[in-house]
């Protein structure tokens, strides 16, 4: 949504933009976790040489994301890579429940719980390897390849995940 400084014409909502996958971006010093992460990719933001529909002159404009519509699943890519492809281990401490309240259309309190996370560990963009940490009936397994066993150390995952996946709660 977007807000013209000028006139203070507030754009509608899309409700037509559905998507079940964020991207987060994780390089700001100010993220460690999740949260962090939603909260600033939903921070209002100052956009440049705006064009206002309604005024129609170019000036500069607030824009924020909320949700209006919250998918039964949700896919969190964390923005791990740079642009030159070197990995960001850059640690981020994962939430298990992630409230929407502050993110979403009404402020609705959708919460989501996490269900599996992957992981990308070494190298660059171009190599490595993926495992997988997934939870069944409140226990969480690794799975490394054709390894399946349960998962009593969680600290690969601050430094590593990579996707992660949430189920709506209801």
């Amino acid at each position: 949504q977007q807000k013209c400084t000028n006139c203070n014409y507030l754009t509608k909502l899309n409700f037509n933009n559905y998507k079940n996958k964020i991207q987060l971006s994780i390089s700001n010093e100010s993220i460690s976790s999740i949260s962090d992460a939603l909260h600033y990719f939903s921070n209002t933001k100052i956009m440049e040489e705006y064009n206002c529909e309604k005024c129609k002159t170019v000036s500069t404009a607030k824009e924020r994301t909320i949700f209006s519509i919250l998918p039964e699943y949700l896919i969190i890519q964390l923005l791990r890579f740079n642009n030159d492809g070197s990995k960001n281990n850059k640690p981020i401490n994962i939430d298990k429940i992630l409230h929407f309240k502050n993110y979403s259309y009404n402020n609705l309190d959708i919460k989501y719980d996490l269900t599996s996370i992957s992981c990308h560990l070494d190298f660059n963009h171009l190599s490595g390897h993926y495992i997988s940490f997934v939870k069944n009936d409140n226990k969480w397994f690794i799975i490394d390849d054709d390894n399946v066993r349960v998962a009593n150390n969680f600290n690969i995952l601050t430094n590593n995940s990579y996707l992660l996946l949430y189920k709506k709660i209801i």
